[in-house]
């Protein structure tokens, strides 16, 4: 809900083109609104008092404050429009991705680029929060979502680091791909869901890579052992879930959220070095390539669950 406004945008330039306030210019009303608007609704988030009472309340908030940033954005473009000749359009945009992107590793081709692409390198961020954290493979580790994009990248890169890993799938038949690429144990996601959830269950994990939230992050964090690290980047099995304080405060667990998308630009350099170099794992054999016309039964594969991989997009002939 919090994120629906951004779909406004289509909704915004055509209001924002038809009413202005000419004594302040065409754009400015807007932006100064659009501003207040995101200044007002962070007050009041402020003056909420007890959020985890208040989370219907919290949402609505979250969804008015980007309902004005949505309005921002449309804004501040359409001020870009006016202001910039048609042949700066292009090179300021530019400019502002630019500053957002790195140069490939020169030892990679565009296609072991994209074999990797966003997947890749959020599978990067959460392997690299286990290391930086010197976790010992005396224990393995876990991974959910494991045939996914991310998952399935977490999994080649963890076995290649030396961890035993574990791998949490809904697609049981496809043990044989996740040992390939180095899972060392399939468990049936029906089969680590079939108990219920303990505030503390037996610590047999060094640390975990969840891709999927939900109740299976809850019950990955109650079987985390001292000191580990849950790296946590994805919702597709709810945005919401419990946890009791214990394994934080009894086995000092970490939960680590992963944002790689506004990751900074040194952290991604990093990273796309780790996984040109020393982490390098060869991801041909889990990725296919399709043509702009096939997308379709592709994207349908992951809305119903039953992709595998990585999918790279071929452009051109």
């Amino acid at each position: 809900m919090a994120y629906l406004p951004w779909t406004f945008k289509i909704f915004w330039g055509p209001i924002i083109d038809s009413f202005t306030y000419r004594v302040m210019g065409r754009r400015r009303p807007w932006i100064l609104f659009a501003q207040s608007g995101m200044a007002l609704t962070l007050i009041a988030m402020l003056w909420m008092g007890d959020l985890s009472a208040n989370i219907g309340l919290l949402g609505w908030m979250f969804f008015f404050h980007n309902c004005f940033a949505s309005l921002q954005d449309v804004s501040c473009d359409a001020l870009a429009v006016d202001i910039l000749l048609p042949e700066e359009q292009g090179k300021v945009n530019g400019a502002m991705w630019g500053s957002k992107v790195i140069k490939s590793p020169e030892n990679f081709s565009n296609f072991q680029a994209m074999c990797f692409g966003t997947a890749g390198i959020t599978a990067a961020e959460c392997v690299k929060k286990i290391v930086d954290k010197k976790i010992s493979n005396d224990l393995p580790i876990v991974v959910s979502g494991s045939t996914g994009g991310v998952g399935s990248v977490a999994v080649g890169l963890l076995s290649k680091l030396g961890y035993e890993v574990h791998a949490i799938t809904g697609k049981p038949n496809e043990s044989d791909v996740l040992e390939s690429i180095g899972a060392t144990q399939i468990i049936s996601r029906d089969e680590y869901m079939s108990e219920p959830t303990k505030a503390l269950d037996k610590g047999i994990y060094a640390s975990g890579v969840d891709t999927v939230g939900g109740d299976i992050l809850a019950k990955m964090i109650s079987m985390i052992s001292n000191q580990g690290v849950v790296s946590c980047c994805g919702n597709v099995g709810g945005a919401m879930f419990s946890s009791s304080v214990f394994p934080f405060i009894l086995r000092g667990v970490q939960l680590s959220g992963i944002d790689s998308a506004e990751s900074p630009i040194e952290v991604k350099r990093e990273l796309w070095g780790l996984l040109s170099d020393s982490w390098s794992v060869d991801l041909e054999k889990q990725t296919k390539t399709v043509g702009i016309s096939d997308i379709g039964p592709e994207i349908d594969k992951i809305l119903k669950g039953g992709q595998v991989g990585r999918v790279v997009i071929k452009h051109g002939d």
